[in-house]
């Protein structure tokens, strides 16, 4: 757990962390709607570039949420974090790597997975670290729910659901059902 100094300066980073994502999202908007009003590209491709402003514009508002979030969210460092990631970058037992653009977790349910020991990206980053394995997943599957990186899944019935990559333990969250 930080201690109430560090967990004040972890959101001093944390939170300019999101706000940096957030203002690239943004950046990314804008060449959206500037290439999109300046097309006369086919049908199909208007469609599609409204499906990507689409997503952008739901990844900007759940990052305006998970910002807020983690002005009152506690957090811990998992020892098993390796010691050059950012305390900024750490989610309880999932983080950013920077250098991979990518999110690593420790959480159970992950390790579980089928075929999430398997995947290339993982096979790489494995051999890459000898220490510190976690689950690897790509930059662009994670979006931000609750404050928390989040990946869609499907549940065993087969119904999309957010899964958290961090360990969540119930001192350390708000109530999220007070929040949307």
């Amino acid at each position: 757990m930080f201690s109430p100094r560090n967990q004040k300066s972890r959101k001093g980073v944390q939170i300019p962390f999101l706000e940096k994502i957030q203002k690239e999202n943004q950046k990314t908007l804008e060449q959206l709607e500037d290439s999109f009003d300046n097309t006369t590209a086919k049908q199909q491709e208007k469609l599609e570039t409204l499906e990507k402003i689409s997503k952008i514009k739901s990844n900007i508002t759940e990052l305006t949420k998970a910002i807020e979030h983690s002005k009152k969210m506690e957090y811990f460092r998992h020892p098993n974090i390796p010691q050059s990631i950012l305390d900024g970058h750490i989610w309880n037992d999932a983080w950013y790597d920077e250098k991979r653009n990518a999110w690593v977790t420790l959480n159970d349910y992950f390790f579980q997975l089928e075929n999430s020991r398997t995947r290339d990206i993982q096979i790489k980053y494995e051999t890459e670290n000898i220490t510190n394995v976690g689950i690897i997943i790509e930059e662009k599957k994670i979006e931000f729910r609750y404050g928390l990186p989040s990946i869609l899944q499907k549940d065993d019935k087969g119904q999309p659901i957010w899964y958290s990559l961090s360990t969540l333990y119930a001192q350390l969250i708000p109530k999220l059902s007070n929040t949307s």
